[in-house]
């Protein structure tokens, strides 16, 4: 019999097709396809499908690994399962577009030091295989099957010498987190508010260093460790230095970098000031990042700053905050903060960072899981109706109005127009939970960490629910503040007629409310109608007889509705 066979060079794999009993083998380079036995899954990446047609068999091959699927599919694709066999042994072959991981190591791995690993990473870019370190870390995230982990790359198994490497659109660095957003209902929540805030915040030093990024940004990869398929994470920048591009230490301090690990009582959200020692790492609840121990540790900058803010007469305080602390930083920290919601980012979670000795303070967020209604353990939080704040921010809400309250609420509704509006907001949810849906990542999920661990449409709802509710409040604590922009009086209440009404109702004060956003609500707290006013009427259309709530997002008066 005369045989075919034909390759293709792909972004990443090489397809080989061999005529031969109208069997069609694919062949997948190394590191870009892996299995997991116990759990007789399969994973691997294949950015370009053949075409089945004419063949009756077909076969993945890699290495020395051969699995040859039980049907012929009418294609193939990233959105469905495949059933196959190895050497007669049923698998669960998936195919997908994200990069995979996988760390090898023939220890346990401890909390610290690092343990010495073999690391792979392949995506449709390249292939990274390389000795490394890995150790876990977080705190409650400790106490959940899937973990987290710090990795480093290194030269030789010695770990004498780091190396470096850049993975996607992230920076180059030899020391990354494997984030397992296991206690994230969703697994979209860190990842999209990460992402968010590099996208909403620029530093303030940008045009001295181009490439300092305001805070860590984030992949999704799909992780193995040992040949255990670990399911989805997020591979995640570090904030350190080199991330911020802090002056480095010169004999002097200069650039600064602290950490709110714990609460302690109170250091970190500014609502107490205690004496400091100079040895030790740590300062009730903040760790001391940057200079390196080897270099420096001396607190007393930053003692002087919290001094400062907790201390400082009312007219120093207005006059001498913005050497201390960068004003817009704590615009947009605020605003980001009390968008999410973050109640575990008000002083713990969070960096505290200076580029140079005569420059400004400014916060960087982190650990953003505990945000867009839920707490840190993945529970649902069913309120959406208070401010977060902490002893540096309740100094500025005291500071007159046109010093920051009105830019603040001028800021807020800046970006509702845009980064906050309510159709960006829901369409970054919607990307990555079409992501995961479609192409099985919460199914991957769910073999390995239980059913409840998929996709559950429940959460879906509570996130949007949750997001509508919280916009709504936030929209009406910034207009009750004083602005320069001119958005209606909070005293000004729309007069609705008639009432009740059917199919439609009239605003006999429109005009004050012209281009003003609203939303109904059923009394269980469900929205039946958004829109914004244009004209004097509100079409209710076919809304079910019953009691309703009218709320306009620019003002604090809401109107009860009835329709008979």
């Amino acid at each position: 019999m005369k045989i075919h066979v034909l390759t293709f060079s792909l972004a990443f794999c090489c397809l080989a097709v061999a005529l031969s009993g109208q069997t069609l083998i694919v062949e997948i380079p190394e590191h870009r396809l892996l299995e997991d036995a116990d759990r007789k899954l399969v994973v691997a990446q294949l950015d370009e499908f053949p075409n089945l047609d004419g063949y009756d068999e077909l076969v993945v091959t890699s290495g020395s690994l051969q699995f040859t699927f039980v049907e012929l599919p009418d294609q193939l694709g990233y959105t469905q399962a495949y059933a196959a066999t190895k050497s007669n042994d049923e698998r669960t072959l998936y195919f997908t577009r994200l990069p995979l991981m996988a760390v090898a190591t023939t220890v346990p791995i401890p909390i610290d030091p690092k343990v010495p690993a073999l690391i792979t990473y392949a995506d449709a870019e390249q292939v990274v295989v390389s000795a490394g370190g890995i150790e876990l870390r977080g705190a409650s995230s400790l106490n959940h099957p899937k973990k987290t982990y710090d990795l480093e790359f290194w030269e030789d198994a010695t770990g004498i010498e780091n190396q470096d490497f850049q993975f996607a659109h992230l920076r180059e660095d030899d020391d990354w987190i494997l984030d397992g957003i296991y206690n994230e209902p969703l697994r979209i929540r860190s990842n999209l508010t990460h992402r968010l805030w590099v996208d909403l915040h620029t530093l303030h030093y940008k045009d001295e260093e181009p490439e300092a990024r305001a805070g860590a940004d984030v992949v999704y990869v799909e992780l193995f460790v040992n040949g255990s398929y670990q399911g989805l994470y997020n591979l995640s920048e570090p904030i350190d230095r080199k991330q911020l591009k802090l002056k480095k230490f010169n004999g002097e301090l200069r650039g600064e970098l602290y950490k709110g690990a714990t609460w302690g009582s109170g250091i970190s959200t500014y609502s107490t000031i205690h004496d400091y020692d100079n040895n030790s790492r740590s300062w009730d609840g903040l760790e001391m990042e940057y200079p390196d121990a080897d270099e420096l540790t001396d607190w007393s900058r930053l003692y002087a700053y919290m001094d400062f803010v907790q201390n400082a007469s009312e007219m120093d305080f207005a006059t001498d905050i913005w050497q201390h602390f960068d004003y817009e930083n704590s615009v947009d920290y605020f605003l980001f903060l009390n968008l999410l919601f973050a109640q575990d980012n008000t002083g713990k979670n969070i960096y505290l960072a200076r580029y140079n000795a005569d420059h400004p303070y400014f916060n960087v967020p982190w650990d953003l899981d505990g945000v867009l209604g839920t707490f840190h353990d993945g529970s649902n939080i069913n309120t959406s109706e208070s401010i977060l704040s902490n002893g540096l921010y309740d100094r500025l809400l005291d500071l007159p109005p046109a010093a920051y309250r009105a830019p603040l609420s001028d800021r807020w509704f800046q970006y509702r127009q845009g980064i906050f509006h309510r159709d960006s907001l829901f369409e970054r949810i919607a990307t990555r939970i079409q992501f995961l849906n479609t192409e099985k990542l919460y199914e991957r999920e769910a073999l390995a960490w239980g059913d409840d661990q998929g996709f559950d449409p429940d959460d879906l709802t509570h996130l949007h629910n949750w997001l509508d509710h919280r916009l709504l409040f936030l929209d009406d604590y910034f207009a009750g503040l004083p602005t320069t922009t001119n958005i209606p009086s909070v005293s000004v209440a729309p007069v609705l007629f008639p009432n009740p009404a059917r199919e439609r109702v009239q605003v006999l004060n429109a005009v004050a409310f012209q281009g003003a956003a609203f939303a109904l609500y059923d009394l269980a707290g469900r929205c039946v109608l958004r829109g914004e006013l244009r004209g004097d009427f509100i079409e209710l259309g076919s809304i079910s007889t019953g009691c309703y709530v009218l709320r306009w997002t620019q003002g604090r008066v809401n109107r009860l509705l009835v329709l008979k």
